[in-house]
Parts: C-alpha cells; sequence; structure tokens
C-alpha cells in the first residue's frame, strides 16, 4: 500500500506491505514501478512517457527457537515414582542432554537444579561452559548452542535419606539475534 499514486521530482513515497513470518531464510523483491508523463511538442507530436523502474531486496530470517531438556537418574529415563533405587549413602548421577531443537542459536543457555533434601552435592560438569554450586543448588551456564547441538549436564550427589525422592530441573535460554 502506498500513500498515493503520483510522485513528483525529487519527491518520495512510502509504500509498506506486510504478511505472516515464515521459518527460515526468507527473500523479498521490491519493486516500484512508474510512467512519466506524455510530452507535447510544439509542432502536436506526443511523445509517450518513459516507463521506469527499479528493485530492492530484502531478507529476513524466520527464527523458530526450541530448547529441549531430558534428565537421566543412574542412566534410567524416570518421569514417574518409583525410579532406580538407591542405596543411602550411594550415589545418584543425574545427567541432562540439552539440545537446541530450533533453527537458531541459542545463547544464555543455563540448566539450574536445585538438589532437594536427602542429598548431598558431591559434583557437577558440563561438556562446554561451567557448572557451579552453592549448597544444592546447581547451575550449568553453557553459554550458547548453535541449532541441533546437543550438550551434557552431569550432577553427582549422595542420597541421605530413605523414601521416593523427587528431583527436578530446568533449563533456560535466549534466541539469539545476529544484528
Amino acid at each position: 500500500t502506498c500513500s498515493g499514486t503520483t510522485l513528483a521530482p525529487a519527491a518520495s513515497m512510502a509504500c509498506t506491505a506486510s504478511g505472516t513470518v515464515l521459518a527460515g531464510q526468507y527473500h523479498n523483491v521490491g519493486t516500484a514501478t512508474g510512467t512519466a508523463p506524455a510530452t507535447t511538442a510544439p509542432d502536436g507530436t506526443v511523445t509517450p512517457g518513459i516507463d521506469v523502474t527499479d528493485n530492492d531486496d530484502s531478507f529476513y530470517f524466520g527464527a523458530t527457537p526450541g530448547i529441549d531438556l531430558v534428565k537421566k537418574t543412574n542412566t534410567v529415563l524416570a518421569p514417574n515414582e518409583p525410579g532406580p533405587y538407591v542405596p543411602v549413602g550411594g550415589p545418584v548421577t543425574w545427567t541432562f542432554a540439552v539440545t537446541n531443537t530450533g533453527n537458531s542459536v541459542m545463547t544464555n543457555v543455563t540448566v539450574t537444579d536445585a538438589l532437594p533434601a536427602g542429598f548431598a552435592f558431591v559434583s557437577a560438569t558440563s561438556s562446554q561452559g561451567h557448572a557451579t554450586h552453592a549448597g544444592n543448588n546447581v547451575s550449568a551456564a553453557l553459554n550458547s548452542l548453535a541449532p541441533n547441538a546437543t550438550c551434557t549436564v552431569t550432577i553427582v550427589a549422595k542420597a541421605t535419606t530413605t523414601g521416593t525422592l523427587r528431583n527436578s530441573a530446568s533449563v533456560t535460554a535466549t534466541q539469539s539475534d545476529p544484528n
């Protein structure tokens, strides 16, 4: 949609278009066309106006961010009770696989896990970035993660009590903007 249909010499006109963003790389070409007015010579001869055209390319990348966290307890995917049995005083190892399921780089990727009462922290490592802990609060700053890339965080603790214990973790990230 343009603000008019006639353009004076040395003037400009704003035209806009809108649509729905598509996933992935997109290329759009804007085209402006116009015809100069016809001229009439003193002898009455009419010269038709000249047609002019100009194009301008524009690109965008339609991002579809996504991140997935898969947590295993002692190598077992255990989303429901009872989960694997661990003797009191024995080690429990949680392995977190973090995968960028989107089509753009994710930044500030962080896994957090607040170990519940009944566990004593032993260690935390990550395949990229660094893992830290304060008491039973574990945080792994993984920095950035490319599309389809996976990194791993491993937390080891010692079981200090009996019963069914629940441990939940989360992952957060920010979609990268290359501009």
